[in-house]
């Protein structure tokens, strides 16, 4: 305890930037030195350090990630083209995750489809799948985000059960039943065999729903 009160995180943060200087190719001290900047309140320059680091590495996705929530969060735009166009030369696929990220936050749920298919060109990314059938879910086209869905499922190599209970969510949304059920079954749920809408009396649960302006249900 006694050690963790001397500690002076501005001095820490010395030593990281010095060691950082040091040693410009090590990705992992660059981040600690991101964090660093963000936990003493130095926002500007964590950002300020994160474009120096792309731009000398834009093939890091780790601060790319970084420096891109810092962008989204404060609706950047400027930034976020300027982040685009330094990776896509080296890291397309970033590039495409970055430009899908932006059109989610700005509820463009076409172009969320488009950048995450041509990132899924490129490589089998699973929050590309995941981002693409959510967009899908709001824009409430319950049969295409299924079949997103069931095209991640069989780029998997084993069962993804957090997956199997998303494809059971849009296929109870487009009222596809036998879907619901062979989804139900790889999960092991007892649930009616039969055909049709499937009417079950489980345990209640509590669903928290929050309204575009901030108000709050449940």
């Amino acid at each position: 305890l006694q050690d963790q009160e001397e500690r002076n995180p501005e001095q820490e943060l010395d030593w990281l930037l010095a060691a950082h200087a040091a040693s410009p190719n090590d990705q992992d001290l660059a981040m600690q030195c991101a964090v660093a900047l963000d936990a003493c309140g130095l926002t500007a320059a964590a950002q300020e350090h994160l474009w120096q680091v792309i731009s000398a590495h834009p093939d890091w996705r780790a601060p790319a990630y970084s420096l891109l929530n810092h962008l989204l969060d404060a609706s950047d735009t400027v930034g976020l083209n300027r982040l685009t166009t330094l990776i896509a030369p080296t890291d397309p696929a970033n590039a495409h995750w970055i430009l899908a990220r932006q059109a989610f936050t700005q509820k463009n749920w076409d172009k969320v489809g488009e950048h995450a298919k041509q990132l899924l060109a490129l490589e089998n990314d699973p929050d590309a799948w995941r981002i693409w059938a959510s967009a899908l879910m709001n824009a409430k086209d319950f049969a295409q985000a299924l079949s997103v869905r069931q095209q991640h499922a069989a780029s998997n190599e084993s069962l993804d059960e957090g997956l199997c209970w998303e494809s059971m969510t849009a296929a109870a949304a487009s009222q596809d039943w036998a879907t619901v059920r062979a989804n139900a079954a790889l999960l092991e749920l007892d649930i009616d065999p039969g055909v049709g809408v499937i009417d079950e009396n489980w345990e209640e649960v509590l669903i928290a729903i929050t309204e575009e302006d901030g108000r709050e249900f449940s």
